[in-house]
């Protein structure tokens, strides 16, 4: 149960900060470049947490999660903006 909890933690941490990555896109081209620094900062310590976890882990599975975490964030970050 703790590790179904994890990869779903993981998961959310994954699109959430492929979300920013591409929000951060989106602002600079709409020159909101405070905003797009502010989001960097946040979705760069996602991204070292779940690369740390990812690496620290023995599991395919996990690497397959946080792939598909990466398209659905980003995905959805196209579709709000």
């Amino acid at each position: 149960m703790h590790g179904v909890i994890f990869f779903a933690i993981l998961f959310v941490a994954k699109v959430v900060d492929n979300a920013l990555s591409t929000a951060k896109t989106i602002l600079i081209q709409r020159s909101r470049w405070i905003i797009a620094g502010v989001i960097v900062m946040l979705s760069d310590i996602i991204y070292f947490w779940v690369t740390k976890n990812i690496v620290s882990a023995e599991s395919n599975l996990m690497i397959v999660i946080v792939s598909i975490a990466g398209g659905l964030g980003c995905s959805l970050a196209c579709f709000i903006g």
